[in-house]
């Protein structure tokens, strides 16, 4: 119509701020785009009356029936959506969808976002603001999972998701001309049967498609990639699914492709690249038909689970491949001999590496022997995996060597010592991209940014190379420099794999020489360690508040306090609080302002490797743990052993063979501490400890021991369990006194060592002051450790003939026994309570009465209870075989000092959800550092016999984070 232009009224009413999520000015920019390019090819202007629609309604025709389901919804108002146009209260007569006015790419490049990249330390943390949207078509949030009882959509972690508007950040990219879809599932939510419920349900089907509309609309979305891994084959194991499952996807995919299609949403997959996986799993024409794209995950073709080196994601065969089909080119054409077209495959790129720990001596090119994964990353801390910037690194600081397939069949690998790393470079990035135009595929999908030199600080050849190169080919992008990694290699080094050069020094205290005395008049810029020190136990340095000195066996011993707190007086404090005013207050490092506040209290759930032993329903393993409830995760137990006084696997079957050690500590990437105990009951019963600490000469092995176990397999402290030093139990009648001297001593160095690495230590110590005062110096612990596990979950006397309190919460028991609240005061008397860490049991303790008519406190039995259904210990039960239910048979008692419960002839004694609450709220009020549940393979897990799954995680957890407010059960 050439008109002369827009006017618009006002300013001040446009979304000025970008709280709708689509950048400042939104209407004023489209106003604006349009003038500047009113020619938009094949634009119709519908002109039919609008009604507005349900943004959950769904015609009937799509045979899903109209449900309402609950939805997880943001603080924020709902965003304004851009790629629907009908939104009427009733069914309208005629659907209008809005028709993009941004230009279709060739090929798109599918970018994943990883939310759990944020709890990366230093230069790994990868937030929204990192995102680089002109390197991708597309973008993929990883990841929203499926709720296992509702079968409907969930956020991951919402306090990042929703609270801290993650989603509403990555969604907002859409104002740059891209699509923001969010991903579902993922290898972790796939483990179990959940989605082959979902699956298999007619019902469910339909409840889950009308949600998932309500929740991708909510948080802005434009539509849904689905990862289950995968179908028939629970991650990858293709005997625990039924057959069913590969139609049941199938129309789980058409079904959503209905309802999506019509409000113009996008659908996708990413599905495997095994032959056999994709055989069971997959109806390839009808994905083909109904997902917008399909993102193969061309890569871990070989990883550590082979026992021997491979590339994670070769191009094309090689002569020594076991399997021909495990390439990424026998993988696409597969998937389009099968029925897939090839405009719809999208494929992926890895922008990480598979790591290996090569078998001494056995050489170091493909297909060698090997006995794990490699050593974690820095950055993204799990055992067998480096980002692209890591390998970097350590072929341009460590002197890692690179080596190339001559043929050009795959990507490089490198290597250092026992280290072993296969990936794709910015070469095998481009090749893949050339692929993708040759064979005129959909285009490629890239696992992830977070891993690629997003910061351009590693590789030397700028921001993002490897999907920079991609962008290049695929887009016609400027080429970016080249990663001409054998140019940046340092020179080898000559000291051996994953030993550096603060481990290889002397740990042991040097004896002091007589000119050494010291004088008022010294160096207050010099260190006193290894100097004479008589009278005082503690100093602090003069220059550097970090920095303290403590008197041991007449010499100064130099350690320092975890970043970022500094000393003051007897312990490490933070800064705002500490007298320390010396020059280091100018000169403490500082980091970026966090995005959120950390004074969250320690909730350590402790994980026994041995509850995977127990049959049926009982079995625990890494696959039933939620992170999302804990604060740290403590791997019980490592051992000592009694020849070397290293630390060794306790159960090497489990820990490593099965891969317990890598599955667990992978939990890091979620933001969970995970710490490896050592020790326990049955490894103190001998004399080992004992002797390790009272020679230097055994505590150096042991130290030195400790900090190669955290590197080699990836653990973020050490929590010493030596029950107990002096007096293992009461009465204390022979014991050694010497014990706890030597216990601060060997403290004292792990604490000098591990804290100079960055690593938390933490010690389980007693409940009882009898022990207590016998086996430790306060002062000593409260200057070297992180925190203290008391504990103060177990005060069961098994000889005392009668039944008793598990843990009296108020009064002193008969026999001598504490009460968990005198243990309190004790403890709380002698070390600062923001230390204090306190075991609460999700156990009971049973007895065997004599007399089924006398059930009650004290009353005479004659030996443990029955063994429980799982855990078949006598006089032991999880909180699962015991809690009240529909089904319990046991009449519960509870009273101020705790819960009984009985049945028959059997008693027994445990904390209900409501003491487990009171516990927390009664820490939380006290200033304790926080709790500990022992253990998390008892708690209610399933649930078996209560409406809520872990019930008593959950009610310590609101004591912590809620004292004030009573237990929502």
């Amino acid at each position: 119509m050439k008109l002369g232009g827009g006017m618009v009224w006002a300013l001040d009413l446009d979304d000025f701020k970008n709280r709708c999520g689509e950048g400042n000015h939104p209407l004023l920019n489209a106003i604006k785009n349009g003038l500047l390019n009113p020619k938009v090819e094949d634009l119709e202007i519908m002109q039919s009356q609008m009604r507005p629609n349900p943004t959950n309604s769904i015609d009937e025709e799509d045979d899903l029936d109209d449900i309402m389901v609950p939805i997880h919804h943001r603080p924020t108002k709902r965003p304004i959506q851009t790629t629907v146009a009908t939104t009427t209260t009733r069914k309208p007569t005629t659907t209008t969808t809005a028709i993009s006015t941004i230009k279709e790419e060739p090929f798109k490049i599918v970018c994943y976002y990883t939310n759990w990249a944020w709890y990366r330390p230093d230069n790994g943390k990868y937030t929204p603001d990192d995102i680089d949207p002109e390197k991708c078509t597309h973008i993929v949030y990883a990841f929203a999972v499926l709720d296992m009882d509702d079968l409907i959509i969930k956020p991951h972690d919402i306090w990042l998701d929703v609270e801290n508007k993650f989603y509403e950040k990555v969604a907002s990219l859409k104002v740059h001309g891209i699509k923001v879809l969010l991903g579902l599932g993922g290898w972790d939510d796939s483990a179990g049967d959940k989605y082959s419920r979902l699956v298999n349900n007619p019902a469910a089907r339909r409840k889950f498609a009308v949600h998932a509309i309500d929740f991708i609309q909510e948080f802005g979305f434009d539509g849904l990639d689905l990862d289950w891994e995968y179908p028939k084959c629970w991650q990858v194991e293709c005997e625990k699914g039924p057959y069913s499952d590969k139609q049941g996807f199938s129309n789980l995919v058409k079904e959503l492709h209905t309802a999506f299609y019509k409000r113009g949403l996008l659908l996708s997959a990413a599905v495997s690249a095994s032959k056999r996986v994709i055989d069971y799993a997959y109806d390839v024409p009808t994905l083909s038909e109904n997902l917008d794209w399909i993102a193969l995950m061309t890569y871990d073709y070989h990883g550590q689970w082979d026992k021997k080196t491979g590339h994670v994601a070769p191009m094309y065969v090689h002569n020594k491949d076991d399997d021909s089909t495990f390439n990424v080119n026998y993988t696409v054409h597969y998937w389009m001999d099968k029925g897939a077209t090839p405009q719809k495959l999208v494929l992926g790129v890895p922008f990480y590496g598979q790591t290996f720990s090569l078998v001494e001596g056995a050489g170091t090119e493909l297909g060698a022997p090997t006995y794990a994964g490699g050593e974690a990353g820095d950055e993204t801390r799990a055992r067998g995996f480096l980002a692209f910037y890591e390998i970097c690194e350590r072929i341009r600081v460590k002197g890692w060597r690179v080596y190339r397939e001559p043929g050009g069949r795959m990507g490089p690998y490198a290597t250092d010592g026992d280290q072993w790393v296969s990936f794709d470079d910015d070469w095998a990035a481009r090749h893949k991209a050339q692929y993708v135009r040759a064979l005129q595929l959909g285009g490629a999908m890239v696992w992830s940014m977070d891993l690629d030199d997003f910061t351009g600080k590693y590789c030397g050849c700028g921001r993002s190379p490897l999907l920079a190169n991609i962008n290049h080919v695929l887009r016609g992008k400027e080429a970016p420099p080249p990663c001409t990694l054998e140019e940046i290699q340092a020179p080898p080094t000559t000291m051996p794999a994953g030993v550096s050069t603060t481990e290889m020094a002397d740990l042991e205290y040097k004896p002091a020489h007589p000119e050494s005395e010291m004088n008022p008049g010294y160096d207050s810029g010099s260190s006193l360690d290894g100097k004479p020190c008589s009278g005082v136990i503690f100093k602090g340095d003069n220059v550097d508040c970090s920095k303290y000195y403590i008197c041991m066996n007449g010499i100064y011993l130099e350690l320092t306090c975890p970043a970022p707190l500094v000393w003051d007086k007897n312990h490490c404090e933070q800064p705002e609080k500490s007298s320390c005013r010396s020059k280091a207050n100018l000169r403490i490092p500082g980091e970026s302002k966090p995005i959120f506040g950390d004074n969250k209290p320690i909730i350590g759930c402790y994980f026994t490797n041995w509850a995977y032993y127990r049959h049926g329903n009982g079995s625990f393993g890494p696959e039933q743990i939620d992170p999302s409830l804990c604060t740290h995760i403590i791997y019980a137990w490592a051992h000592l052993d009694y020849n070397t006084y290293n630390i060794i696997p306790g159960n090497p079957e489990l820990d490593i063979d099965n891969d317990f050690y890598g599955k667990i500590t992978n939990l890091r990437l979620l933001g969970v501490k995970v710490i490896i105990g050592v020790g326990g009951l049955e490894d103190s019963e001998d004399s080992k400890w004992a002797e390790m600490a009272a020679s230097p000469k055994n505590r150096k092995a042991f130290v030195e021991s400790a900090l190669k176990f955290l590197k080699r397999w990836n653990f973020d402290g050490l929590q010493l369990a030596w029950q107990y030093p002096v007096c293992n139990q009461m009465p204390c009648t022979d014991f050694d006194i010497t014990e706890k001297e030597n216990y601060s001593i060997l403290i004292a160095e792990l604490s000098k060592t591990l804290h100079q690495h960055n690593y938390e230590l933490s010690a389980m110590v007693s409940s009882s002051p009898e022990i207590a005062t016998l086996a430790y110096d306060p002062e000593i612990l409260t200057a070297t450790l992180d925190w203290i596990s008391l504990a103060a979950n177990d005060y069961y006397a098994s000889k005392s003939g009668r039944t008793a309190y598990l843990v009296p919460l108020e009064t002193v028991e008969l026999a001598g026994i504490n009460s968990f609240n005198s243990s309190l005061a004790y403890w709380t008397s002698v070390v600062p309570q923001s230390q204090i860490v306190v075991g609460v049991p999700a156990y009971a303790r049973s007895y065997t009465l004599r007399s089924a008519e006398n059930a009650g406190v004290h009353a005479p039995v004659t030996g443990p209870g029955i063994k429980g259904r799982f855990t078949m210990v006598p006089g032991f039960l999880a909180y699962y075989e015991i809690c009240p239910g529909p089904s319990s048979e046991w009449k519960e008692t509870q009273t101020e000092d705790g819960t009984y419960a009985v049945r028959r002839s059997q008693w027994a004694s445990y904390l209900s959800a409501v003491e487990v609450h009171r516990v927390g709220a009664s820490g939380a009020r006290a200033g304790l550092r926080g709790a500990a549940l022992w253990a998390l393979d008892l708690d209610d897990w399933q649930p078996l016999c209560t409406p809520r799954v872990w019930p008593l995680l959950n009610a310590l957890r609101q004591g912590l984070h809620e004292p004030e407010l009573p237990l929502e059960l």
